[in-house]
């Protein structure tokens, strides 16, 4: 067609202008410079295209690629590496230099993994590590955890990623630096340290010390809205988690971290995992469970949804409100599904109100349907928190910290004669929750149960191994 034009302008102009000869010269140049113009052309988008693949090659890296020279590996002490060339990762935005990292004190550690302080540009933040020598499987556990925190995103109620480095050995996420630790250990320190006092109008509250980052001591107040505020934060941060189709799946009081000005944030997505597919995660393999913080379900059938984290969340409350303390004092893991399944739930604490302990039972429903979603409690920790009056008290505390060999053990409580009926108990009770009969116990364990106790890298708090799809066998007690 552009030739056929071409032909036809040129008849036309040969007719008006110039001879014949001329017009053959003049198709000459043009067809000529045509071709150059289309090579031109073709060369430049195949750059193009050579470029972009070379780019996208460039971003997928195995370690075996960096393995050879790392300045990273060296300033952190680490030796040679056993880092498998199965570990595939990405580098993105989140990517960072890890030559601006600048590494200080360990704040806490486990078996296989370390939370250090460091620098990032003269920023303090909190720098995730896994150990050298560590099972493979804890390393692709941090790359999973890194990997869910960029699809998280931000929200004010949880620990924010700065970012990663997941090029360089070992990978590390490095987050923003939460000054005041976790909220258990914070809990613990104002019940036991702090100094209460009742005012004027007859509020109760709690005079706590802080070491601030230069070293100095802050000194603070807590009352009673504090404690229903950081339970109204965490189902906020608990509800952009389901919004967004995650499992935290260790939802507990040591997870929690707390900042200035009494904002709290969770923390530790070690355990997270997305539930896109059915709105719910089975756990198919072998690993740690936090067993005294698992729905009743989680226990039998290790199913993860967001109502198992409703139930943690209930869990958590009952921290909060008792400060700090223990759950299931004095029940032995070995009994605690036995007696969950038969319908105890732990008693009102003394210093709870009725309002608040009904919250608690909500989330602990036998039928996960039946437990609240996150925005419906938000929603009732609000309508507390607007009300003038104290749902919680500081003090009367009849809950240990830690479990005490003077306590009943509530399945003593469970009669192999009598109904079942539910764990209601007045203010200032500190009497078990009821349970239903004990059909005929002879302190035979759950089978699905494989008892091999360990204790949890956060936490002194024990826990079990389930046993995997293919394990056939089943453990003695």
């Amino acid at each position: 067609m552009i030739y056929s034009c071409f032909d036809s302008f040129i008849h036309l102009f040969n007719h008006l202008f110039i001879s014949e000869h001329d017009v053959e010269e003049l198709r000459g140049v043009i067809i000529a410079v045509t071709c150059i113009f289309s090579i031109v052309a073709v060369g430049f988008i195949s750059l193009v295209i050579y470029k972009k693949r070379q780019s996208f090659k460039d971003i997928i890296i195995t370690k075996s690629t960096v393995a050879k020279s790392n300045s990273y590996k060296s300033n952190v002490g680490a030796g040679k590496s056993d880092y498998s060339n199965q570990l595939m990762v990405i580098s993105d935005e989140w990517e960072l230099d890890p030559r601006q990292l600048k590494f200080c004190a360990t704040i806490g550690q486990g078996a296989f993994g370390k939370v250090v302080t460091g620098y990032y540009n003269d920023k303090k933040v909190a720098i995730k590590l896994v150990k050298e020598g560590a099972p493979l499987s804890y390393k692709e556990d941090l790359v999973a955890e890194i990997s869910l925190m960029k699809r998280i995103g931000h929200h004010p109620n949880i620990v924010s990623m700065i970012g990663a480095c997941t090029i360089s050995e070992p990978v590390a996420l490095i987050m923003e630096f939460i000054p005041h630790g976790n909220l258990q250990t914070f809990l613990k320190k104002c019940r036991m340290e702090g100094d209460f006092r009742k005012r004027t109008d007859g509020q109760s509250e709690i005079i706590y010390s802080l070491v601030q980052d230069s070293g100095g001591i802050d000194n603070g107040v807590i009352v009673p809205s504090d404690m229903l505020s950081f339970a109204r934060q965490i189902a906020m941060a608990m509800e952009y988690m389901a919004e967004k189709k995650y499992v935290h799946r260790d939802l507990a009081a040591r997870n929690v971290l707390l900042h200035h000005n009494k904002i709290v944030k969770v923390c530790d997505f070690g355990l997270s995992r997305d539930i896109y597919n059915d709105n719910e995660y089975k756990k198919l393999t072998n690993g740690k469970l936090p067993l005294k913080w698992m729905a009743i379900e989680s226990l039998r059938d290790r199913i993860f949804t967001t109502q198992t984290d409703v139930w943690s969340f209930g869990i958590l409350l009952w921290e909060i409100v008792t400060m700090g303390a223990s759950p299931y004092p004095n029940i032995a893991l070995a009994d605690l599904y036995y007696i969950l399944s038969n319908g105890y739930r732990m008693e009102k604490p003394s210093n709870c109100s009725e309002e608040l302990y009904r919250i608690l039972r909500q989330c602990w429903e036998d039928n996960p349907a039946d437990r609240p979603t996150f925005t419906t409690i938000r929603l009732m920790l609000e309508e507390l928190l607007e009300q003038d009056c104290d749902y919680l008290l500081l003090d009367n505390i009849d809950v240990p910290l830690n479990m005490s060999e003077n306590s009943s053990n509530p399945i003593d409580s469970i009669q192999q004669d009598g109904g079942a009926t539910g764990s209601t108990c007045a203010t200032g009770s500190s009497s078990p929750a009821p349970a239903p009969p004990r059909p005929l116990y002879t302190g035979r364990r759950d089978k699905n149960l494989k008892v091999n106790v360990c204790v949890h890298d956060q936490s002194t708090e024990r826990l079990i191994y389930r046993p995997s799809e293919s394990d056939s066998t089943t453990s003695s007690p």
